[in-house]
Formats: structure tokens, C-alpha cells, sequence
């Protein structure tokens, strides 16, 4: 388990609730699935390391996210980071998602030494995206694939 001494020494200051949602996460993943019923899934590759994440989106008629699910072929880490990631856009909009995502990716960005694997989850989510508006407006595209 993670304690809040090992978090202060790496320089976050997290409360409870935030510190026992790490240690879920930590015990097991959450949404490491194919989506059985999904209306928009993308992929998010690294040609460098050759990883590779899909993320599958079940998107409701008002565009809010009702399930998503994860795939991967690289470090554990990405697991790890994709269950945080992925639980925190369960329920919102395709644009709040999208907001927050962007918000990730400048941070990232504005970085000169950033993790690739998380940009590659971040990327996921934006083909993902890309597939369920293509999808929307009759393109025929099982998914859609971004590059990091």
C-alpha cells in the first residue's frame, strides 16, 4: 500500500479520500475491458516502443460517456495510469472529457521530459473521440488511430 509519507516524499499532497482511490486502483484495475457494446473505439500508439492502447466508449444520444473500457500492450504502468484516467470520465460529456484531456496533454506538453505512455492513453481517448463524431456523421470507420 502507498502511505501518505511515501506521497509527501514525492511531493503530492493528496487528501484521504484521493489516497484510498490510488490504493483501489493499486489493488486492482478498473475498466481493463473491450467493451462488449461500444459506439466509438481508438487507438493510441508510440512507434517508438512499439505500445499500443485502445479505448472503447459506450457514448449515450446527450454525448455523455455511460461506459469505457481499456486495452494495452506495453509497461503496467499504463494500467495503472489508464484505470485513474479512465474512471474519472465515466459519466461526463464528450466535451468535459475532452477539456479535461486537453488540460493533461498542454501539462504534458509543457514538459521536456513527459511520460509516453500516458500520452498515448490521452491519444486514445482523442481517436476515440474522433471515431464516435465520424461515426456520427455516417463515416463508415470501425476506429480511429492517433500517433503520439
Amino acid at each position: 500500500m502507498i502511505s501518505r509519507e511515501v506521497l509527501e516524499e514525492a511531493g503530492l499532497e493528496l487528501t484521504d479520500e484521493q489516497i484510498i482511490q490510488l490504493q483501489e486502483h493499486l489493488k486492482g484495475s478498473k475498466n481493463s475491458k473491450a467493451l462488449e457494446i461500444f459506439n466509438a473505439k481508438g487507438v493510441g500508439k508510440n512507434p517508438d516502443n512499439y505500445g499500443q492502447v485502445e479505448i472503447y466508449l459506450n457514448v449515450n444520444d446527450k454525448e455523455h460517456i455511460d461506459d469505457i473500457g481499456f486495452e494495452y500492450k506495453g509497461c503496467t504502468t499504463i494500467e495503472f495510469t489508464a484505470s485513474v484516467y479512465t474512471e474519472d470520465l465515466k459519466g461526463l460529456s464528450l466535451d468535459d472529457a475532452l477539456e479535461i484531456t486537453n488540460i493533461y496533454l498542454d501539462e504534458m506538453n509543457s514538459k521536456e521530459d513527459s511520460d509516453e505512455c500516458l500520452k498515448m492513453i490521452l491519444v486514445a481517448f482523442l481517436a476515440a473521440r474522433e471515431n464516435f463524431l465520424n461515426r456520427k456523421n455516417d463515416m463508415d470507420e470501425i476506429c480511429h488511430t492517433m500517433t503520439i
